[in-house]
């Protein structure tokens, strides 16, 4: 990063290897992935170096015994949080490992009346504590069962039931989608709802609050549950070269992760509810011209450090090839902190070279005009930032 002090900076490194096999319609694929997050935040205090250490494994399948069709996924990941400081009055640095996994299941078989689709999902975590010695786990699963009926092209009516188990504790929740379509027009309406639990584990919370080392009332607790109900309206069309996507959510969360700004930085759950307006416009193969706008507004309720409304544009001009230029633009606005109110716009530019066959160069540029900003107290972010890579596949 350009301009930063030498007490203040963030690194990060990680790479990733993928490969797939296919046959027909099965096929096989899987990731190893390692990830090096090092932020210093320019500060006196020893727990201003944060030092992150994530990778792990990922798999996809999918096998097709005509006509029914069985997929099974999953990910495990070992976390490493390096003297991470809790503890209060008295602070003590220590090193944090979790370990976390989901895997996952689907079964679809088409029958004469209707079809039938089952999913099967078991999520789990373990934490251990270097210096105090505490260990927790949790594990949660979940099924679906789904009828899914077409009317004739008219409509598409999928009821089911999502079964949750948590501790010896057994729920049940709904599951509904309806699409009905207007071929003539190319529109098609669409209503869903769902109910979802994931953990809150220290990896999902460090992808909100990395900047924030102080974590202390989280990892002496048991593993609490996200909660998500959401029920969302909207439509899908396409016009010519444009396509387009409109909706409009209503989500309630229980036990959701937000951090406070209190003395020891102490992240609480909490239950929040938000409405978010999404819509995505895309135009298609324009003389090698591809542009994509999304969008987002949350017209009522909304969570303290999340914008009101997001705004992204994307562009590719492909007229030069081998050589792809691209550019986006990404807003956010209003966004409540915790003494101000924040408005945020970055623009990125870069270009890729395939100047051998599945060979190419890419250079990026982000946050082209240094912009800096300041979401948590007291922690600068932003700052434009120049990446440079080299892509190959490995083609058989």
């Amino acid at each position: 990063r350009k301009g930063w002090a030498e007490d203040h900076s963030i690194n990060k490194d990680f790479f990733k290897i993928k490969g797939a096999l296919n046959k027909e319609n099965s096929y096989v694929s899987g990731n190893i992935f390692y990830n090096y997050d090092k932020i210093v935040k320019g500060k006196d205090s020893p727990c201003d170096t944060v030092i992150t250490h994530y990778g792990g494994v990922g798999f996809l399948s999918q096998f097709d015994f005509k006509p029914a069709i069985l997929s099974l996924g999953g990910n495990f990941s070992v976390n490493h949080f390096l003297n991470r400081c809790f503890g209060a009055p008295v602070v003590f640095p220590q090193t944090i490992q979790e370990n976390s996994y989901l895997y996952r299941a689907n079964y679809y078989n088409p029958l004469r009346y209707c079809d039938i689709m089952a999913t099967i999902v078991v999520e789990g975590v373990d934490k251990k504590e270097d210096l105090s010695g505490v260990e927790i786990s949790k594990t949660i699963a979940s099924s679906d069962l789904l009828l899914k009926k077409n009317f004739n092209g008219m409509f598409t009516l999928a009821p089911g039931i999502r079964m949750f188990v948590d501790e010896g504790k057994f729920e049940v929740a709904p599951l509904i989608s309806l699409k009905t379509s207007f071929p003539d027009f190319e529109i098609y309406p669409y209503v869903t709802f769902y109910r979802r639990d994931r953990i809150n584990t220290m990896s999902s919370i460090y992808k909100s609050y990395s900047l924030v080392s102080n974590i202390h009332d989280f990892t002496v607790r048991n593993y609490t549950v996200l909660k998500e109900k959401n029920i969302t309206v909207g439509f899908e069309g396409r016009w010519q070269r444009v396509s387009c996507r409109v909706s409009y959510s209503h989500i309630e969360y229980d036990n959701y992760p937000l951090m406070y700004r209190t003395t020891w930085g102490v992240i609480e759950t909490i239950e929040a509810s938000k409405d978010v307006v999404k819509t995505v416009i895309g135009l298609l193969n324009m003389n090698y011209f591809s542009l994509d706008l999304k969008g987002s507004y949350t017209p009522r309720e909304r969570i303290p450090y999340e914008p009101m409304a997001e705004i992204s544009l994307e562009t590719k001009y492909k007229r030069f090839s081998p050589i792809t230029l691209f550019a986006g633009l990404n807003t956010s606005f209003d966004i409540e902190t915790a003494d101000k109110t924040l408005d945020i716009a970055l623009l990125d530019s870069g270009v890729e070279w395939e100047f051998l066959r599945n060979t190419a160069l890419r250079f990026e540029v982000e946050n082209m005009f240094d912009r800096r900003y300041e979401i948590w107290q007291g922690y600068t972010e932003g700052g434009v930032q120049f990446y440079a890579s080299l892509k190959y596949k490995v083609l058989k």
